[in-house]
């Protein structure tokens, strides 16, 4: 999520990590990390789904790191969407506007919801699935390698050369990763 969407819920999302795109710097603590660009925000996600055996990392918002996770329809498999229809009476300050393709978006589920004790209004649950999937090994080259100097970081690290490691967390402090992370990676390459 973006700082602004973070700061707006107000607290740590309960059970999950909490990754917070900004250009400022915040404090981690737990459960929430942030991140100073898409391509960080990503490899942490890819990396905390990966170590709870989850298939899937969500992007929840503001309208700013929708489209620049959106940008071309292309890296996102799937869409939840709500449609809250409360007329007048919602007022809301950024929205995900685009008009999905056909030929690249298909509808999986849909359900429409009443209001109830804990819903005011009526609204309309969807999924949209994404007919290109891409494998998640695939879409994982795309994010991390955004810039020569982290794709040749990783190159040069993937088969650990003791020589690199300064160079390796070097790079992974610029890019903001929590200090326990960077020490986890290096200790583990090293044994």
């Amino acid at each position: 999520m973006g700082r602004n969407t973070h700061e707006s819920i107000g607290k740590v999302l309960p059970n999950r990590e909490n990754i917070v795109i900004s250009r400022r710097d915040l404090s981690d603590r737990k459960n929430l990390f942030w991140a100073k660009d898409k391509e960080t925000a990503v490899l942490m996600a890819d990396i905390f789904s990966i170590i709870r055996e989850k298939k899937e990392f969500f992007v929840i918002g503001g309208e700013v790191i929708f489209h620049m996770f959106f940008e071309k329809q292309k890296g996102v498999d799937r869409i939840h969407e709500t449609l809250i229809f409360g007329g007048d009476k919602i007022k809301g300050d950024s929205y995900f506007n685009t008009v999905l393709d056909k030929r690249i978006w298909r509808t999986r589920y849909e359900e429409e919801i009443p209001p109830s004790d804990v819903d005011e209004f009526p609204s309309r649950y969807i999924i949209h699935e994404n007919r290109r999937r891409v494998p998640r090994y695939q879409k994982s080259l795309e994010y991390y390698t955004g810039s020569d100097e982290v794709r040749n970081i990783l190159d040069q690290y993937k088969d650990h050369n003791p020589a690199h490691e300064d160079r390796v967390v070097q790079i992974f402090e610029q890019q903001h990763f929590p200090k326990f992370f960077i020490e986890d990676i290096v200790d583990d390459e090293s044994h």
